[in-house]
């Protein structure tokens, strides 16, 4: 078991300078919100961004005050899209229609439904492509500056490096759309090796499973976490899950492999990518959710906690491989 660094304002703000961070964008669905939301809390920064959940509100700013240690202060950005590179005309599946209006286009208002089309381009994209303040990413991307085929355009030569973490797959699980899933993660590579910034980081977080017929204070005392990995096996393993949790594996293993894969690559000129695999620290996790038909998202104080945690012991990795470098 590896021990994780338990992360505050202060170490926080140092591993950011040290990797010169002065922007963090967090892109996804409710889930990388609770994540967004948990390191707030940990940081002990005042937040409004539950606001993004209402009326036509979809994107949350906040600054990390680092002027008690010296160091310059961060952007943190967090856009609400549930893909962050949907499919268009002709690739776009049935399957996604929902409510009235297709899910996989970005989020922002556009009349009276809370959606942008793809049409237009994501938000989020062109914020991170016009802005060369330093970024973390987070979720995804959307399509249309992917499929412009630009010629690569050269690398900032602001020092400072954005950072992406990235991390979604609940809204793609669904039968019929999970094959969908791999090409929408290729046109998000596609924009990284399209627009080659090497000095920026994206962050893949993997997806933490859901756990079906879970028990919650209105049923009395929690069920307690699970023990060892092969209970959680033995209990979820080959079942038919709720909204379809199986295809989480499939989608980790896409992450992962592309990690893995641009580390490998000596061709690859783009952003550093790196995975935040929450997969298995959460998987034991059947306590905390906060009701017996949402079995996927956690309260907080809670494990989301841990994931940033982890993705602080991770930056500060990267600090230390950065100074011997």
């Amino acid at each position: 078991m590896c021990p994780v660094d338990l992360v505050t304002r202060e170490k926080f703000c140092e591993v950011l300078a040290d990797l010169n961070i002065t922007r963090i964008m967090a892109l996804g669905d409710s889930i990388e919100f609770m994540r967004t939301v948990s390191l707030y809390e940990l940081l002990g920064t005042t937040s409004q961004a539950h606001l993004h959940l209402k009326a036509d509100v979809m994107r949350h700013e906040q600054k990390l005050d680092c002027s008690s240690v010296g160091r310059p202060n961060v952007r943190m950005v967090l856009h609400r899209t549930n893909h962050l590179m949907p499919l268009r005309g002709g690739d776009a599946h049935p399957a996604f229609a929902e409510g009235g209006f297709r899910m996989f286009v970005c989020y922002k208002v556009t009349g009276p439904q809370r959606v942008h089309p793809d049409e237009m381009g994501c938000p989020w994209v062109h914020e991170y492509l016009n802005d060369e303040a330093g970024t973390l990413l987070g979720e995804w991307i959307c399509v249309k500056i992917a499929r412009q085929k630009a010629k690569p355009k050269p690398a900032s030569l602001n020092p400072t490096c954005p950072k992406i973490v990235a991390g979604v797959g609940p809204h793609w699980s669904h039968g019929s759309r999970r094959p969908y899933f791999r090409k929408s993660f290729g046109d998000f590579l596609d924009l990284l090796r399209s627009h080659p910034r090497p000095q920026d980081r994206v962050v893949l977080r993997t997806i933490a499973t859901g756990h079906d017929n879970c028990t919650t204070d209105e049923d009395g005392p929690y069920e307690p976490p699970l023990s060892d990995f092969l209970s959680y096996k033995e209990r979820f393993d080959g079942a038919k899950r709720w909204h379809d949790w199986q295809a989480f594996d499939e989608f980790n293993r896409i992450f992962e492999g592309a990690a893995t894969m641009i580390r490998r690559d000596p061709r690859w000129i783009g952003a550093d990518v790196s995975l935040l695999d929450v997969f298995w620290m959460t998987a034991l996790r059947t306590d905390g959710h906060p009701a017996r038909n949402d079995c996927l998202h956690y309260l907080l104080p809670g494990p989301p906690d841990f994931w940033n945690h982890l993705l602080y012991s991770n930056l500060r990795e990267m600090a230390s491989e950065r100074a011997i470098s």
